[in-house]
C-alpha cells in the first residue's frame, strides 16, 4: 500500500445539512491554535427545514461535530485540532434547540499537492481552484511523524480535509454520522457530488 493509498478526503453527506457562521470567522481557519473556550456562534442552513437532520459532522467553513463524535476523537489526541464549543442556532426553525456541538477546529494544514501529477485548475496567480486529480506528495509526506498527518488540510487548498486510514477507520468504528470518506487517489472537487 502506498503512502498516498493511507489518506482519504472527507466531506459531508448529502443528508447533513450545511452549518455557517452567525458570527465573523476571525482568525479561524488560518492555520494556527487559537487556544479559545469562548463558544463560536453558529447556524444551520435555511433549507434544513424545520426538523434537521442532526448528525456527527456538519460542514462549514471547517467542521462542526457532535459531542459524541467530540469524546470519540479527544482521546486520540490529534495534533493540530481544538475543539471549541459552539452556540447553533436554527433560522428556519427558531423554536428547535440544538444538541451539543464542537467547531473542529484542524489548524494543520501541510503543503503535499503534487503539482506535476495532479490535475488541477489553477488561477493567473497559481492558487489552485479546483481539483481534478490528488496526488499527494509521498517523500515529503513519509518526512512527517505520523500523528502529525492523521489529520491535516491542504495548504494549498484549505477546504480539503485530509485524515489517514487510522483515523477514518476509528471514526467508521465509532458509527459517525454526516461524513463520507473519499480515497485521496479517487478525488476530484466534482466527486462530492456522487453519492457513495
Amino acid at each position: 500500500m502506498t503512502v498516498q493509498d493511507q489518506y482519504f478526503v472527507v466531506k459531508s453527506t448529502s443528508d447533513s445539512p450545511m452549518f455557517g457562521w452567525n458570527q465573523p470567522s476571525g482568525d479561524y481557519g488560518m492555520g494556527y491554535p487559537l487556544m479559545s473556550t469562548e463558544p463560536v456562534k453558529l447556524k444551520v442552513s435555511e433549507n434544513a427545514g424545520p426538523e434537521p437532520n442532526w448528525r456527527d459532522f456538519h460542514a462549514l467553513d471547517g467542521a462542526a461535530i457532535s459531542d459524541r463524535l467530540k469524546r470519540v476523537l479527544e482521546p486520540l489526541d490529534l495534533y493540530g485540532v481544538e475543539y471549541v464549543p459552539a452556540d447553533v442556532e436554527t433560522p428556519s426553525a427558531p423554536s428547535v434547540q440544538a444538541p451539543t456541538y464542537w467547531f473542529w477546529h484542524v489548524w494543520n494544514e501541510i503543503t503535499c499537492v503534487d503539482r506535476a501529477h495532479s490535475v488541477l485548475e489553477l488561477s493567473p496567480r497559481g492558487r489552485i481552484i479546483s481539483i481534478d486529480k490528488l496526488v499527494l506528495d509521498e517523500p515529503l509526506l513519509g518526512r512527517f511523524e505520523r500523528r502529525k498527518t492523521l489529520i491535516f488540510r491542504l495548504r494549498e487548498k484549505p477546504s480539503t480535509l485530509i485524515v489517514h486510514r487510522l483515523l477514518k477507520e476509528a471514526i467508521e468504528q465509532a458509527g459517525a454520522t454526516g461524513m463520507r470518506f473519499f480515497p485521496a487517489r479517487e478525488w476530484s472537487s466534482n466527486a462530492i457530488f456522487v453519492e457513495r
